[in-house]
């Protein structure tokens, strides 16, 4: 006997030294072959289980652990092990349990505090689990491992001041801890101190050149600075050291995506699949970079797998109704009703921009933006800085990702290079993706200054501004793709203006004033609006000088058209097209012999769904047209081939339908219920055509079907437009220009005086 026990001694001691140095194949068959002789050997078998538990075998290493406390139900180190295993399955009320009963065995209470703070964190009790690791702490105040979990909570919970001292505490006692090392750095990182960041992370590559985490982390320092170069080799460096970690190809699917290259994503998501199946994060950029490049379809599928996984993720109903709109899948119009019905429970349902097309009330456009502030920017530290007084002239920034050739800067651009500089110091501030066209050459010269901050944090950026004598920052983008609002939260200006680029409330405490007017935003809608409105007059909207354009270069036959009939057109983005208005334009091309409807082609889906929605309402595939996207004189040439535009609801044209206006193009619309749906009513007014504004969508169908049949009303209205375009306010950047220097004039006063934003109205200019 005394030989036999020997033997089991040695081999659970050579079982030991090979799972400490990683060889668990070598372990677990040692240890099986304890318990072929001695199958209650529970040394044996808790053995197997911690190598089970170490191999991240986790059903394993639970069943096994079960096997350990079948025979010994007092031991403490199982029960603490087991809720391991537990909580990594994703059974923390289990794990708790056993906590708790390692604790009323009375041996090993830090460990004990520190694993049930693990159970508390899994079943997000974050204060409580808070309390347990600061017991195990006052237990063993010498144990970095207490100190570098409780950080880790820290970091989760938004408190990243608190939890670089942790991390700093787990350091002095362990100056090699990788772990501490790493998380600090990204503590650091959420804060903004970049450069101390990226201190922290080299010097982890200093103590391990090969650990792939500070590699892994250097390259999420370099995308939060924009330094997307610097962050692909870094993640590259990550994978050459981790070649089948998920997570490393992950960032560097993200780092191609910033980069606006969705096929490289693609593949580095594909390959982090590969290797986790489960990365819901992964499964949803996938989607995002195919939605981007029009592959509606495989988009919609990832999301299903990312909703399989984790049904709560954050957003991910909104994902999937943007994607459906975008590509005019309208098949389950359940889950819109299902998705609204989240939003005003303030669920995490959808970005507020994807809403605007799905729904028509301002109250559930209100709640979705005041749910995603408050998840995405209520941690934003605000300056201390104070208001700078002085008496010259009004720093005024704009900021935007879109100084490019795009709708917003389309429409700014002449604003910019007129503005009053005895008044006004005008910034310009890009945020977004890189560019060098001629849109941004011509902004670059416009401004007085432009700066190009896309690879600062939120908060360098709002020093920044502070340091440039910033008085008004306006945010072009809302909340757009690219847009910085964290900037914005960190109270960049004294004082902050929501424009243009996101037709309604941004929900948030730190934008002061949102321009509108009072077509855009009547009263009854004004109670949602956690903005101060200041009511310009004639329309929100800026745009150019009207200048003749030049007589069109192309016909019919060059674009697609039939020779003869009426061509009904509609250039709006495709997920503004709601089954509601298909239904009416299927109406009107049924009651309007030989017409077509022509529309954008971004996607073969898209064009697709629409020709089978035809089908199915009675209306031949051949009458709907799809016109590739072309440069903009092209475009705007298009205009002059078609006899009426259709107008969009809940979402209406904006950009597009004030260029249909200047190429002479009657634009007929329904007002809407929200900022986003009335828009082209406040266009037409302001270039004198109210009669095109119809008050229902049986009139707009009356109103589309009469353009066409009668001739001569037609043309009586297109006369009208011709002759009002020089002279009416649309058109007026010189009008426009001083109606919103007023504005910033009375804003910057009341500021100046110490009075609280409010509502105002701008006189119209003589």
């Amino acid at each position: 006997m005394a030989g036999s026990a020997r033997t089991v001694f040695e081999l659970l001691q050579q079982a030991s030294l090979a799972r400490d140095m990683g060889a668990f194949d070598k372990a677990g068959k040692l240890c099986r072959l304890v318990l072929k002789s001695h199958p209650r050997q529970t040394d044996a078998l808790h053995l197997l289980a911690i190598v089970a538990l170490e191999s991240k075998n986790f059903a394993a290493a639970d069943q096994r652990f079960r096997s350990v406390l079948s025979l010994n139900p007092n031991s403490h180190q199982a029960l603490l092990n087991h809720s391991i295993a537990l909580c990594e399955l994703n059974r923390p009320e289990e794990a708790l349990a056993q906590c708790d009963r390692a604790l009323l065995l009375g041996s090993d209470q830090a460990w004990g505090h520190d694993h049930r703070a693990s159970a508390l964190r899994a079943l997000g009790r974050g204060e409580e689990a808070l309390l347990s690791y600061d017991r195990a702490i006052a237990l063993a105040p010498g144990n970095p491992e207490f100190h570098f979990n409780r950080a880790n909570l820290l970091q989760e919970l938004g408190s990243f001041e608190d939890a670089l001292t942790g991390y700093d505490a787990a350091l002095a006692l362990r100056p090699d801890h990788l772990g501490a090392l790493n998380n600090r750095g990204s503590a650091l990182r959420e804060l903004g101190r970049f450069e101390e960041a990226l201190k922290t992370f080299d010097r982890a590559l200093s103590i391990d050149p090969q650990a792939w985490q500070a590699h892994n982390n250097r390259g999420n320092l370099f995308s939060a600075m924009g330094r997307l170069e610097e962050a692909v080799t870094a993640f590259e460096l990550a994978i050459a050291r981790a070649p089948r970690n998920a997570e490393c190809r992950y960032n560097l699917g993200n780092a191609a995506q910033e980069r606006g290259r969705y096929a490289e994503a693609i593949e580095c998501y594909t390959k982090a699949l590969s290797f986790q199946p489960n990365h819901v994060k992964a499964l949803i950029n996938r989607a995002g970079a195919a939605r981007r490049i029009g592959l509606y379809k495989r988009a919609l599928t990832d999301y299903a797998a990312a909703r399989r996984f984790d049904p709560k993720a954050p957003y991910l109903d909104g994902y999937v109704a943007h994607t459906r709109a975008q590509c005019c899948d309208w098949t389950r119009p359940e889950d819109d009703r299902a998705l609204l019905e989240r939003v005003r429970a303030g669920e995490r349902a959808s970005e507020p921009f994807s809403l605007l097309s799905l729904c028509d009330s301002e109250r559930d456009h209100a709640a979705c933006a005041k749910t995603w502030v408050a998840d995405k920017f209520a941690r934003a530290p605000l300056s201390t800085s104070q208001a700078r007084k002085h008496d010259g002239r009004i720093g005024l920034a704009y900021v935007s990702p879109d100084f490019r050739n795009h709708a917003v800067s389309s429409i700014l651009a002449r604003l910019i290079e007129i503005h009053d500089r005895r008044q006004f110091r005008v910034i310009g501030v890009a945020v977004g993706p890189k560019a060098d066209d001629e849109m941004r050459r011509r902004l670059a010269r416009a401004f007085d200054t432009f700066l190009d901050i896309s690879d600062v944090s939120d908060r360098h950026a709002a020093q920044l501004l502070g340091a440039e004598g910033v008085d008004i920052a306006v945010d072009l983008a809302g909340h757009t793709e690219h847009a910085r609002t964290g900037i914005f939260g960190r109270r960049a200006a004294p004082v902050q203006v929501s424009y243009l680029g996101y037709p309604g409330t941004m929900g948030a405490p730190f934008i002061d004033y949102l321009f509108a007017d009072r077509c855009v935003l009547p009263e009854a809608n004004r109670r949602w609006y956690a903005e101060k409105i200041v009511y310009l007059p004639d329309t929100y909207q800026v745009n150019g000088d009207w200048t003749p354009l030049a007589a069109p270069t192309i016909s019919r036959g060059d674009v697609g058209l039939p020779e003869k009939g009426f061509v009904f057109c509609c250039f709006n983005h495709t997920r503004k097209i709601r089954p509601p208005v298909f239904d009416v334009w299927m109406r009107v091309l049924k009651g309007t012999a030989h017409s077509v409807l022509w529309l954008v082609g971004d996607s073969a889906e898209t064009a697709d769904n629409l020709r089978r929605e035809a089908v199915k309402r009675g209306v031949a595939a051949e009458r709907l047209i799809f016109a590739p996207r072309v440069a903009s004189s092209e475009y705007l040439a298009r205009f002059t081939l078609a006899g009426l535009f259709l107008d969009t609801l809940p979402y209406n044209g904006h950009a597009t339908a004030s260029d249909a206006l200047r190429a002479g193009l009657p634009v007929l619309t329904c007002l809407g219920s929200t900022f986003a749906g009335r828009v082209a009513a406040s266009l037409l007014q302001a270039v004198g055509l109210p009669e095109l504004i119809a008050a229902s969508l049986s009139d707009y169908e009356a109103l589309a079907i009469r353009f066409a049949e009668e001739v001569d009303h037609l043309a009586r209205v297109r006369s009208t437009l011709a002759a009002n375009l020089p002279t009416h306010p649309l058109f007026d950047a010189e009008r426009f220009r001083r109606h919103i220097e007023a504005a910033y004039g009375e804003m910057h006063r009341r500021q100046q005086a110490g009075e609280a934003p409010a509502d105002f109205h701008v006189a119209a200019a003589s």
